[in-house]
């Protein structure tokens, strides 16, 4: 027996062989090959460049670059694209801004890392086998012409902004394997309308559907636990979010600015709702927060023009700051009995709020709590908070100026009046 240096066949990796046998099997790519053409193939390609310690074979014609199975590079003129069957992975950035229409993965790939497609603007179809387990960062970003994508079961981790900016990309099938839908994962899909959450998903990731205007209906599986910040930001065509039982947290800016949002559901369980997270849904009509919080977070509903009717459960204690502010259609709130603090804020520009009862228990009534609520008349609230409060909390509404005039003082400023019921502190509106 006696070794002589070979190359293989179908990876062209440079391999050891026993050339006393007829055949072999490449330690590298797997695939079975004639001994004396795998020497004799050795032997033309060191008469034309020297073989490179790194095992690298480029096939001209096909323009594959292949390492040790990992495709590094397509440099070929083909815009639809067989990847060789001798690959195991896809390299990172491997088709980076190539002008190819369509890529046929083979079975034999597991993992496509970060931006192996990253914008191929031109490709619009893609088929991924049931061998890949893993798809890498921005892996098919900006992929603008992509229409449909389907993800099979075998896929257990997907990267950031994987799919992020692909325009088009309207149909998808998911893993059902999937753990957790990634940080920007379908972020500027503007053109998807509705899509499946795998029940086994455990959270959705910051800005994961950020700027789809074309979602319109979303149901939250109860496997879900966290939806991270900004996970459906300016969704502005959303119309209704089913949360299923099971979701315990709601994060900063989640659906900030949905402004077509009409209805959602929050289930027992849920125990945060973060800052900001419905800024301007000026279509959310109702909202029930269930008895498993105990804060409004600051700033919650700001500027939620549409809303009419807010339940809140026993166990509140806390209403953060501009957590209503702008609920200009709001009508009446029963504040519970176990509040303790009302933030800065909290209730202004409530235009059609007309009267509120504040607890006995309240504390902390920050300024401008009730401030420009402009049909608000009716205040139950203890004398003592009263006395603390009138000049800071109720500013430009018709309660502070009747209680003002029920003290003798101008109803505009606060200060005393003169004998002749004149504003000692000569204040200009009260001669206007």
């Amino acid at each position: 027996m006696s070794i002589a240096s070979a190359k293989c066949i179908e990876c062209a990796s440079t391999i050891n062989v026993d050339d006393s046998k007829k055949a072999a099997v490449c330690p590298y790519c797997g695939e079975a090959f004639i001994v004396a053409e795998a020497i004799g193939h050795y032997r033309a390609s060191s008469a034309t460049k020297s073989s490179t310690a790194s095992s690298v074979y480029e096939n001209k014609l096909k323009g594959f670059t292949i390492e040790v199975g990992v495709l590094k590079r397509y440099s070929g003129e083909e815009r639809d694209v067989v990847i060789p069957s001798s690959v195991i992975e896809i390299g990172e950035a491997a088709f980076k801004s190539l002008p190819i229409t369509s890529v046929v993965i083979p079975s034999s790939v597991t993992n496509i890392s970060d931006s192996a497609f990253y914008a191929c603007t031109n490709l619009k179809n893609v088929i991924i086998p049931g061998s890949v387990t893993s798809i890498g960062n921005h892996a098919f970003n900006s992929c603008a012409g992509l229409d449909s994508i389907s993800i099979p079961d075998s896929v257990t981790s997907i990267g950031s902004y994987a799919f992020h900016n692909c325009k088009r990309l309207k149909n998808i099938s998911a893993s059902r394997n999937l753990e957790n839908l990634s940080n920007g994962i379908f972020s500027d899909c503007t053109s998807i309308e509705t899509i499946v959450i795998p029940s086994g998903i455990k959270s959705i990731g910051a800005y994961a559907f950020t700027d789809c205007i074309s979602l319109k209906n979303i149901t939250i599986p109860g496997s879900v636990k966290t939806i991270e910040k900004y996970a459906f930001k300016e969704c502005t065509a959303l119309k209704s979010v089913s949360l299923q039982e099971g979701v315990v947290s709601i994060d900063e800016y989640a659906f900030t600015e949905c402004s077509s949002l009409e209805a959602i559901n929050f289930p027992n369980g849920l125990v945060s709702i973060g800052v900001w997270a419905f800024y301007k849904c000026k279509n959310l009509t109702d909202v029930v927060i269930p008895s498993s919080m105990t804060t409004i977070s600051a700033d919650t509903f700001l500027s939620c023009e549409g809303l009419k009717s807010v339940t809140l459960p026993s166990s509140i204690t806390s209403i953060g700051d501009g957590a209503f502010c702008g609920c200009k259609s709001l009508k009446k709130i029963t504040i519970p009995s176990k509040v303790k603090t009302i933030g800065s804020s909290a209730f202004g520009s409530c235009d059609n709020l007309t009267s509120v009862t504040i607890p006995s228990k309240v504390s902390d009534l920050g300024d401008d709590a009730f401030c420009s609520c402009q049909k608000l008349k009716t205040v139950n609230i203890s004398s003592e908070l009263l006395d603390q409060a009138l000049n800071r909390c109720f500013k430009y509404t018709p309660f502070i100026k009747e209680e003002r005039k029920r003290r003798g003082l101008c109803e505009y400023c606060g200060s005393g009046l003169s004998f002749f019921g004149k504003c000692k502190a000569s204040c200009p509106k009260y001669y206007t």
